[in-house]
């Protein structure tokens, strides 16, 4: 699946220092066609990032410079 969205994040104050705090996620996805092997190449812009699911959704895999 190839996913797409918008973060949505507000800045708060906690103690004087400003954070971000995440609002909510708003994605669309459709399915990448099914290749003849198993390697599925799509290329990333710097704004992208790539993680894994399992079938009920749940994260398996998530690329460390989307939480860092």
């Amino acid at each position: 699946m190839h996913c797409s969205g918008h973060l949505k994040v507000r800045l708060v104050y906690t103690d004087g220092f400003p954070h971000l705090q995440n609002m909510g996620l708003v994605a669309a996805a459709y399915a990448l066609p099914t290749p003849n092997t198993n390697t599925t190449e799509v290329r990333l812009s710097r704004d992208m990032f790539m993680f894994r699911a399992s079938l009920d959704l749940k994260l398996i895999f998530l690329e460390g410079s989307s939480y860092a």
